[in-house]
């Protein structure tokens, strides 16, 4: 795999499930999933740029997450939450 792929494995620990299982972008627990903490850096970074396709990208990946709040927060209070087309924004109304 690595000689003619160049993949190599990646790190894996062995934990209680009471923390969660980090999987393809978000942390999963038995009745809840959150998205990774540098999605989150991400979206802030986006929101102080003003970079609204990065925004929307982000909603869509947290959409169906208990993140979704969290962003409808950080948008409603940086004034960015009006510059999103009307999906993005029914997106967050959950």
């Amino acid at each position: 795999m690595q000689d003619n792929l160049n993949l190599k494995l990646s790190h894996w620990h062995i934990q209680k499930i009471k923390r969660g299982i980090n999987f393809v972008g978000y942390r999963t627990w038995k009745k809840i999933k959150f998205v990774r903490k540098h999605s989150m850096y991400k979206m802030k970074k986006a929101i102080r740029k003003r970079k609204i396709q990065s925004i929307i990208s982000l909603i869509g990946h947290a959409k169906g997450t208990g993140t979704i709040r969290y962003y409808r927060k950080l948008l409603i209070e940086s004034e960015v939450y009006n510059l999103l087309p009307n999906r993005s924004q029914k997106c967050l109304n959950i």
